[in-house]
């Protein structure tokens, strides 16, 4: 999901709108299309059709993409295509939807191809970092990440995060720095590599403090300064060993309803990093089912951005 800035206060609901990605879950006689837009407008409370995602074969679903909000546009980054379930690719497309014309337009595609991977807009430009390149059942995460210039339509490969994350969420916290929190983290090659060499004994209590550390990061986030072109750890930042679904950046705080294990923990839990850094409840938010505040989605409907 995105949501796209507007011109600011005044009729603040009436300036914003969140857009969402569906699919169909299964074959639907008749149907031209798999994925398609919705907007939601807070000031009605009511959805829109916005329109259908170009591009993708008949019979073809994509999943597991980024949606990013920038300059009155929607990037759609990445994601693995599938037909009937089953994975058929990774793909390094992008799309932009122009929210006022309500058209489509190919930009230039990722340099690493990639599905659930962090992506945000940061200082003008989008950020992609980690995801899984690979379909196999082996496949690991990535730490590679690039960033888009829209102006320029070109993307430029970035210093690799030091740990790689896959579902792992990317957000804009601080000014000039992109925050990429959470997901599944592994050793590097390297440091795998090294492991084989070890006598048997020694090879396993290093193998479990590798857990240990791999569990440690999945509970970290990683930081990128834009200016400085470099990435440092954020250890405890998401305090979970389990991936956070989505994070969103609101007046200085960062808001979460759930994991990737559990979508709507029945309440939002904010951070603000101070004073000690923990994740608390927000008052007020418990909501046993989020149905209540919004009209019924159609039939055959789901989200497909993130699983």
């Amino acid at each position: 999901m995105g949501s796209l800035p507007s011109s600011p206060p005044g009729n603040a609901a009436g300036n914003y709108r969140v857009y969402a990605s569906f699919g169909r879950s299964g074959p639907a006689p008749g149907a031209t299309t798999s994925n398609w837009l919705e907007s939601y407008n807070p000031s009605d409370n009511a959805w829109r059709h916005a329109g259908a995602m170009p591009g993708l074969p008949p019979g073809h679903v994509l999943k597991d993409f980024a949606m990013v909000t920038l300059a009155g546009s929607l990037f759609v980054i990445g994601g693995r295509l599938c037909r009937n379930e089953t994975d058929v690719a990774v793909v390094p497309t992008v799309l932009r939807h122009d929210v006022a014309s309500g058209e489509w337009s190919p930009c230039a595609p990722l340099a690493t191809p990639r599905f659930c991977f962090a992506a945000a807009a940061c200082d003008g430009r989008i950020y992609v970092a980690g995801g899984l390149c690979g379909l196999s059942g082996g496949a690991r995460g990535t730490s590679a990440a690039e960033v888009y210039d829209p102006s320029a339509d070109q993307w430029a490969a970035l210093p690799n995060m030091g740990t790689r994350r896959y579902k792992c969420v990317g957000v804009p916290w601080l000014p000039g720095k992109l925050h990429v929190i959470g997901g599944f983290a592994e050793p590097e090659a390297e440091e795998q590599q090294q492991q084989k060499g070890t006598p048997s004994g020694a090879g396993e209590a290093r193998k479990g403090g590798w857990l240990l550390e791999a569990v440690a990061k999945r509970s970290s986030a990683e930081v990128f300064d834009v200016r400085r072109g470099e990435w440092e750890l954020a250890a405890g930042m998401w305090q979970l060993d389990v991936p956070p679904n989505q994070i969103v950046c609101v007046g200085g705080r960062l808001f979460s309803s759930g994991d990737c294990l559990n979508n709507w923990k029945g309440h939002i839990e904010v951070y603000d990093g101070k004073p000690i850094g923990i994740w608390s409840i927000l008052e007020g938010s418990h909501l046993g089912d989020l149905s209540s505040l919004f009209p019924p989605a159609p039939e055959l409907w789901r989200t497909s951005g993130r699983r």
